[in-house]
């Protein structure tokens, strides 16, 4: 009979191990320490952190999100989720079959260097927060040269002009990225990275700018844990799988309760709450991801970030809660690329989001703690600093104690010019042709760089804001061309009484128009022609200082003055009568005479040069005056004077006249 053959199929058994990665992980992290004979064969009895509850919900997620891997060419997935507050592992999904040797199931990705795409974005803006950048900080969304060649996109080849740090980092786009990256130092956010628990960035030299992309592998547990310092106040504590180990008789060979953990202050409170904030502001990230996302936990409001690498290598989603923090990777074991569209946000934030939901549903909503210092203020949008009475676009957003700005506006400012050509206004600049006008100043994040610059001004003037601030100062009027005049006549400090000339000697390079004469800013005359002098009677003002102005005006509208003080000295001179005549008709005489200057009008009579009667007064200031007397005796000789006293009471008298009536 013909022998036959038969295949066996020999398959590991799955019942036999519950979590296999995090087990594994936890006997090599024992035989590290106390070596593999004492882990097999010493009966040591370990109470780990990990959750069987929180496992499976874990496991369900993974199982359920891999089912669409196919379609994007992807065979394996990954979950670790951790305990903020301790650092402690509770759930831990190596990949999503450990025992499928097709996809290298054994090996525990979580605990792998991979790179992390954008979901390490939220380290490089950390790094800016804790310098003098906030979420309200402006960046231009535009194509930029880095240098070397290297000029990024975006995720969707788009680009949207001036955005800030929140909308940058919550819709997770490159450039601005890239340029806080540039802003901050590689050095700097490596630091920042080590300080949060990451340990793999070895090689600050070969990441360069592209780091903030993804382009330095970390391991999925550490990126986990260090998002724990955006939930829990800027702290960390080391990743702790264990709470106890005893040997075979019971004896403790160490034990972590609480009170043992050692957080580590990673990151300023303010600034870790600044992160806080900004993932989770569903709101902000909506320009992108759509209101309605993977990234919303109902009843929770979670900092989370995805992340994509190139080729579509990875996809991630990080983020979490006061209570949970979790990490999603999903991808191909050996590193092949997926396809087009597997992004984070496509693959891994379902995955993130049904096991959050899952095992959050029935705990209450947690938030981290605002810490002190930590202000709303309001900034213009483009300069991030105080808004003036010019600032167009005004936001209010969360500022740290030392990035709360002190200075105004720079951006939109009012600057002085000369109207006729729009320059600079100069000290030559006559004041009436300078005008204030409204400027936006507005330039790249780093204004001496082309690279940066070049594209942000052509963006201006593309937008329609070209009306950026003149360079160039005002030429046309100089100290030789400027309108420009002296009062030769009267003398500085001089007296100036009756009718008096003022004399002015006038230049103007562009043409004298005309020359105004001001007393006290009250115009008194003007002249059109050489010689500017303008007869002017001081009679009547006020004794005492006064000021005297001479204006020149150019053809152009252009002056110049100058002003001296000039002094009304007290009169103490009577009103000079003269020119008198008169005659009587029956009963009436008339009395005309004239004086030196405005007085007023009297006559005083009598039957003797004793005189005694006097007419009624006319109070208004005269120099040519008329007296009517009524009610004289017929054919009787009478005597009379003039009199006339001037506005500072001088009086003044005439000689005694006799007239004899008819």
């Amino acid at each position: 009979e013909k022998e036959k053959k038969e295949k066996i199929d020999v398959k590991p058994r799955r019942d036999l191990i519950t979590a296999p990665h995090f087990v594994f992980w936890i006997k090599e992290l024992l035989a590290e320490k106390y070596g593999e004979k004492m882990v097999d064969e010493g009966g040591l009895r370990v109470t780990t952190t990990w959750d069987l509850d929180i496992q499976r919900k874990a496991e369900e997620a993974v199982e359920a999100g891999s089912k669409k891997l196919d379609q994007y060419n992807a065979n394996n997935a990954a979950l670790v989720a951790l305990d903020p507050k301790r650092g402690q592992v509770v759930a831990m999904v190596g990949s999503k079959d450990y025992f499928n040797l097709d996809i290298d199931g054994n090996v525990n990705v979580t605990l792998s260097a991979r790179q992390p795409g954008s979901a390490f974005k939220p380290i490089v803006y950390a790094t800016a927060f804790k310098q003098k950048y906030n979420p309200a900080f402006t960046l231009f969304d535009l194509p930029t040269d880095f240098g070397g060649g290297y000029s990024p996109n975006n995720y969707d080849g788009n680009f949207r002009g001036p955005l800030t740090m929140r909308a940058a980092l919550s819709n997770s786009l490159n450039i601005p990225a890239v340029k806080t990256l540039a802003l901050v130092g590689v050095k700097n956010a490596i630091k920042t990275a080590e300080d949060l628990g990451i340990t793999t960035l070895t090689d600050p030299n070969r990441y360069g700018l592209a780091l903030v992309l993804g382009g330095g592998e970390v391991k999925p547990i550490e990126l986990t844990n260090a998002f724990s310092a955006f939930v829990a106040s800027g702290k960390v504590s080391p990743i702790n799988p264990i709470l106890k180990i005893e040997d075979r008789k019971g004896k403790v060979l160490e034990e972590y309760p609480d009170d043992k953990i050692k957080a580590s202050q990673a990151l300023d409170a303010q600034a870790a709450y600044q992160i806080y904030n900004v993932l989770s502001d569903s709101e902000a990230r909506k320009m992108i991801f759509g209101f309605t996302n993977a990234l919303n936990i109902a009843g929770h409001k979670a900092a989370v970030k995805t992340g994509t690498t190139q080729e579509y290598r990875d996809a991630w989603t990080v983020g979490g809660t006061p209570a949970l923090v979790t990490g999603v990777w999903v991808g191909n074991t050996r590193n092949e690329n997926m396809k087009k569209g597997a992004d984070g946000s496509v693959l891994a934030a379902p995955i993130w989001n049904r096991f959050m939901t899952e095992t959050m549903r029935t705990w209450g909503a947690e938030y981290p703690e605002r810490p002190a210092g930590l202000a709303e203020i309001e900034v213009d949008k483009l300069s991030n600093k105080l808004p003036t009475e010019h600032s167009p676009e005004i936001i209010k957003d969360l500022f740290a104690s030392w990035q709360v700005p002190k200075e105004k506006d720079n951006i939109h400012i009012k600057i002085k010019v000369n109207k006729l050509n729009g320059k600079l206004a100069t000290n030559d600049t006559p004041s009436e042709l300078i005008e204030e006008r409204l400027y936006t100043n507005i330039h790249s994040e780093l204004p001496n760089s082309p690279g940066w610059e070049n594209t942000v001004l052509e963006w201006a003037r593309g937008t329609g804001i070209n009306n950026f601030p003149p360079t160039e100062k005002d030429d046309s009027y100089t100290s030789q061309n400027k309108p420009n005049i002296n009062i030769s006549a009267p003398k500085e400090n001089g007296n100036v009484q009756g009718v008096m000339e003022i004399k002015a000697e006038a230049s103007a390079g562009y043409g004298i128009d005309n020359v105004e004469f001001y007393l006290d800013n009250n115009k008194i005359g003007e002249k059109k022609e050489p010689p500017f002098v303008l007869s002017f009677d001081f009679s009547g003002q006020s004794v005492g200082a006064h000021k005297l102005k001479a204006k020149v005006i150019d053809k152009n509208g252009g002056s110049g003055w100058h002003e001296i003080n000039v002094s009304v000295p007290a009169d103490s001179n009577p009103p000079v009568i003269s020119n008198i005549s008169y005659f009587a008709a029956g009963s009436t005489a008339a009395f005309h005479w004239t004086t030196n200057e405005p007085a007023d009008s009297q006559v005083e009579y009598g039957l003797t040069p004793a005189l005694g009667a006097f007419s009624i007064l006319t109070p208004t200031p005269l120099t040519a005056h008329v007296v009517e007397l009524g009610g004289l005796q017929v054919k009787t000789p009478y005597f009379f004077r003039a009199r006339s006293k001037d506005a500072a009471g001088n009086l003044g008298l005439s000689g005694i006249y006799s007239l004899t009536t008819q």
